[in-house]
Formats: C-alpha cells, sequence, structure tokens
C-alpha cells in the first residue's frame, strides 16, 4: 500500500502527543475537543433529516414528538428496500436506531476519516491506511479488503453471487481493489 498524500482542502487533525496516545491505550478511547468540523456536522444533520423526510415522513425534523421508535411494519418495508446495484438499504432500522448508509459522499469523507487521516498514520503506520475514495458515478466505491471470515460474511449482501469466489470462512487475504455499492461500506448512524 502506498501512503496517499494529504490534500490541502482537507483540514487535518494535529498528531497525537505521547501523553494522548498513553491515555488512549490505557482508556481505550480518547476525547479530541475541536476536532469535527461545524459546517460538514451540519451538512451531515442536513443530509440525515433529508433522508428521514423522503424515507419516513412521518418524523418532521421540528417536531420531537414524531421522533418515536420504528414501528415492525415500517422496519419490514425500510428493510425490504435493497438497491439494485447491491448493498443496503438506503435508509432501513428497527426500535429507536436507524441507519442512513450516506458515507461515501465528498463531505462525510472529509468530517472524520480523511480528517483524521495523520492520526490513523500515526496508530497504524505510514503507508498502512487507505485514504478513502469515495464513490464513482455508478455509485461504486472501491478500495482494499481483508477478507476474513467477518468481512466474507458481512459483504453477501453487498456482492451477490461474487461472494462465491472467497471460501465461506474467508481466504484471509487482501483484495487491493473490492468494488462495492456505496450502501455497503459505510453509513451514519443515529438513535
Amino acid at each position: 500500500m502506498q501512503p496517499t498524500p494529504i490534500t490541502p482542502d482537507v483540514k487535518q487533525v494535529s498528531r497525537l502527543t505521547a501523553s494522548q496516545i498513553a491515555q488512549f491505550k490505557r482508556d481505550g478511547f480518547l476525547v479530541l475537543p475541536s476536532v469535527l468540523d461545524p459546517e460538514l456536522c451540519r451538512q451531515a444533520r442536513d443530509a440525515m433529516w433529508e433522508a428521514i423526510a423522503t424515507h419516513l415522513p412521518r418524523m418532521k425534523r421540528d417536531d420531537p414528538s414524531t421522533w418515536g421508535p420504528l414501528t415492525e411494519e415500517e422496519s419490514a418495508v425500510l428493510n425490504a428496500q435493497r438497491p439494485e446495484i447491491g448493498g443496503d438499504p438506503y435508509f432501513a432500522g428497527n426500535g429507536h436506531r436507524f441507519y442512513v448508509r450516506n458515507g461515501a459522499e465528498q463531505f462525510m469523507l472529509d468530517l472524520a476519516p480523511r480528517a483524521l487521516w495523520q492520526i490513523a498514520e500515526q496508530l497504524l503506520g505510514e503507508g498502512t491506511v487507505v485514504w478513502p475514495a469515495g464513490e464513482d458515478d455508478a455509485g461504486i466505491t472501491t478500495g482494499p479488503c481483508f477478507m476474513c471470515d467477518d468481512a466474507v460474511g458481512g459483504l453477501a449482501t453487498h456482492l451477490g453471487k461474487e461472494i462465491e469466489r472467497w471460501p465461506e470462512k474467508g481466504s484471509f487475504t487482501t483484495e487491493e481493489a473490492l468494488r462495492l455499492p456505496k450502501t455497503g461500506p459505510v453509513w451514519l448512524n443515529g438513535q
């Protein structure tokens, strides 16, 4: 894997200090103030509410009394709406949890995955992290994927018959350019 140069238009979060790395190793998490760009967060919220308005119009952004749980009937209808190109439904969920499969858009990638690039390389090693490429005109995203047993099982709905290329228990090899529908690998979770 080759390192990808950081583009100047993506705000980068500063590298971690030795004390922050020690805290992360000790606690398993790290709070980094001011990491998320407020404008990109606004765009993510707007995209979420746009998806809700389209797929679950009874929920109104300005009326919290409408934010109740999804009914079993609503869940069944939403979960059955699979994209033609494969992948999971764009909008689905049950109870108080819903999923918007929209993480391959430019602003979503710049919001956190690309902004945290330097930290990811700092923790995982330079040249080992893959720059999130987003989607192409066909709604497909391409990138490396380690084909372990969990990955193979989890990708079955995204790859269709192509999943048969790998053993059910995984090949434990890396596919350098696995093509997946944009509704497969990343999403926004609301609850």
